[in-house]
């Protein structure tokens, strides 16, 4: 999106209000042309406190799954693709020697690394850091990104999620969102789409049933991503 593109973007965005302004908003993201490059976010039950600090309820929460964005990067924007995830040919043979060189444990123990051409391997970094709202309110934002190529932090790093930490339950929430975290980085490692959700649960004609139609479909022709490395997590998350 060029600069014009950006700046008519925000004004769009600015004038939805109102009760129904995130409504509004969905429906003009989705007749965007660049709409297919962003999946559908994934919507589950998370653990909060009540908003007096006295007892819990189940909530909704929403994030964007690494696989399907993996996806739908590579689908319908594969240039964009290689820009993030890749670089130049022959970057990421190049990435792993490189390391192999400097921690060869790392790499002979790395259960990825045994499946998958280095070629097609890309390495992901996650980061997780705390970032202020209103008031003393803040949150946790955890985002992900390729470490085979070197882009500005705004260029490259792609969101999963956000969580309040206001409304964290202690020893329970933030267990939760990392468990939707953890299963969508290992459908990433395999290249594949899941057959479930990260409670096990199948994916059917009556449960997400976009997802069972591509369950064991390859993600990215053969593309696959493996964890290599913790950037900037609090204490609290405690992974």
């Amino acid at each position: 999106m060029n600069t014009f593109g950006a700046s008519e973007a925000v004004r769009a965005i600015a004038s939805f209000d109102g009760p129904n302004a995130e409504r509004d908003i969905q429906r003009w993201f989705r007749t965007q042309a660049w709409a297919k490059l962003v999946p559908h976010p994934f919507e589950f039950d998370l653990s909060f406190l009540k908003p007096d600090g006295v007892g819990t309820y189940t909530g909704k929460q929403s994030a964007l799954l690494p696989h399907e964005v993996f996806h739908t990067l590579y689908t319908y924007g594969p240039e964009l693709f290689h820009h993030l995830f890749v670089g130049r040919p022959g970057n990421l043979l190049h990435w792993w020697q490189e390391t192999y060189r400097t921690n060869p444990e790392f790499v002979d123990n790395h259960p990825v690394c045994k499946e998958t051409p280095a070629d097609y391997n890309v390495p992901i970094g996650v980061h997780g850091d705390d970032t202020g709202i209103f008031d003393h309110d803040k949150a946790l934002c955890v985002s992900w990104n390729s470490v085979a190529v070197q882009h500005q932090t705004i260029d490259n790093r792609i969101l999963f999620g956000t969580l309040s930490l206001t409304k964290m339950v202690p020893g329970l929430t933030l267990h939760e969102f990392y468990r939707v975290f953890v299963w969508s980085l290992n459908a990433l490692s395999t290249g594949k789409f899941p057959y479930g959700d990260h409670n096990g649960k199948l994916f059917d004609q009556n449960y997400y049933p976009d997802k069972a139609a591509n369950a064991g479909k390859q993600l990215a022709g053969g593309f696959v991503g493996a964890w290599s490395e913790f950037r900037g997590f609090p204490i609290y998350c405690n992974l």
